[in-house]
C-alpha cells in the first residue's frame, strides 16, 4: 500500500491556515495572566492546554509570524491580581510579548480604577491612570476593553450606594475615566463588569456613556435590573 502523500502546510490556502490557527491558538475563554506562580515571569492559564498550541509557533518562522497574530488578535487576556501591582503587571506583560504583538491586542480585561477621595472630591488612582495610558501608547489595536470591579472600595465612595453625596463622587469619577479612555484612540468598546451590586442611577450613567454593564452576584452573571 502506497503511503500517503504528503502535503506542504504552506501549500494550503492562508484563509485554511487560519481556520487551523483559531482551533489550536483561540481559546473559548479568557486567557488568565499570572505572575510569579511559575518559573518563568509570565504564565498563560487558559480552558485549553497552551503550551501544545504554543508550541506550533516555534515550528519556524512562517508559522510564528501567522499564528501570533491569530494568538493576540483573537484571544481575550485578563490580568489577574491586585489593583496595587497592576501597572507594573501591564508594563511586563507588555515587555515580554514586544511592541508588535502588543499592537495586535485586541480584548484586554483588567480591574477598574480604583476611586478614593481627596479634598471633598472623587479621585481615580494615579498608577491605574497610567495603565490606560500604557494601553493607549502601546497597543494600537485595542477594541474592546472590560473593566472589573471586584469589590467596593473601603476608602472611597461606593457603586452600590444611593447617597446623594457618594453619587457625586462616583459620577465624577467616572466622568473622569472618561477623559483617560480618550488615550486610548483604537478603543470601541467599553464593558464594565462587577461582582457586586451597582446602583441603578449609577448603571444608567454608565449606559449613558455607552458600555456595557453586568453584574454578577453569588455566581449568576446578568444585566442589572434596574
Amino acid at each position: 500500500m502506497d503511503a500517503p502523500a504528503k502535503i506542504n502546510f504552506f501549500h494550503l490556502p492562508r484563509e485554511i491556515r487560519d481556520k487551523i490557527y483559531r482551533e489550536v491558538l483561540v481559546s473559548p475563554n479568557p486567557i488568565h495572566l499570572v505572575r510569579g506562580l511559575f518559573a518563568e515571569p509570565w504564565k498563560v492559564v487558559a480552558a485549553f492546554p497552551p503550551t501544545r498550541g504554543l508550541a506550533l509557533l516555534y515550528v519556524n518562522r512562517q508559522l510564528y509570524d501567522e499564528g501570533r497574530i491569530v494568538l493576540y488578535r483573537s484571544n481575550t487576556f485578563t490580568l489577574v491580581g491586585p489593583n496595587a501591582v497592576l501597572l507594573g503587571d501591564l508594563q511586563e506583560f507588555l515587555a515580554c510579548i514586544g511592541s508588535v504583538n502588543s499592537n495586535l491586542l485586541k480584548h484586554i480585561c483588567m480591574p477598574f480604577p480604583r476611586v478614593t477621595t481627596a479634598d471633598g472630591g472623587a479621585k481615580l488612582n494615579d498608577n491605574d491612570v497610567r495603565c490606560l495610558e500604557l494601553l493607549g501608547s502601546s497597543c494600537g489595536g485595542l477594541k474592546t476593553l472590560e473593566l472589573t470591579i471586584y469589590s467596593q472600595e473601603v476608602h472611597g465612595p461606593s457603586f452600590a450606594s444611593h447617597d446623594s453625596t457618594n453619587a457625586v463622587l462616583i459620577r465624577s469619577a467616572l466622568a473622569q475615566l472618561v477623559e483617560h479612555l480618550k488615550v486610548i484612540p483604537s478603543l470601541h468598546s467599553v464593558h464594565i463588569s462587577s461582582l457586586r451590586r451597582i446602583a441603578p442611577p449609577i448603571v444608567e450613567v454608565m449606559k449613558g456613556y455607552g458600555w456595557e454593564v453586568s453584574v454578577s452576584e453569588m455566581g449568576v452573571t446578568s444585566n442589572q435590573a434596574l
